[in-house]
């Protein structure tokens, strides 16, 4: 199965682990509001990793809020 996630500003590492289901040496926790954090994964691997302020990284996503 193929999966995006997004994450919203602030989600420790933790809970980025676990939604993934495992850890991986880049991950970095967002420290403002209005950054973004997008993890693709495909065939359970990351194979995208997009982090930072949208107008920095030239790409931005409005996915609304998570609710678990």
């Amino acid at each position: 199965m193929d999966i995006l996630y997004s994450f919203a500003p602030y989600t420790t590492k933790e809970k980025i682990y676990e939604a993934i289901g495992y850890k991986w040496d880049d991950i970095s926790q967002t420290v403002g509001e209005g950054m973004s954090q997008i993890v693709f994964v495909k065939e359970g691997k990351i194979v995208c990793y997009l982090y930072g302020y949208p107008e920095n990284i030239k790409l931005g996503f409005n996915f609304g809020e998570y609710n678990e």
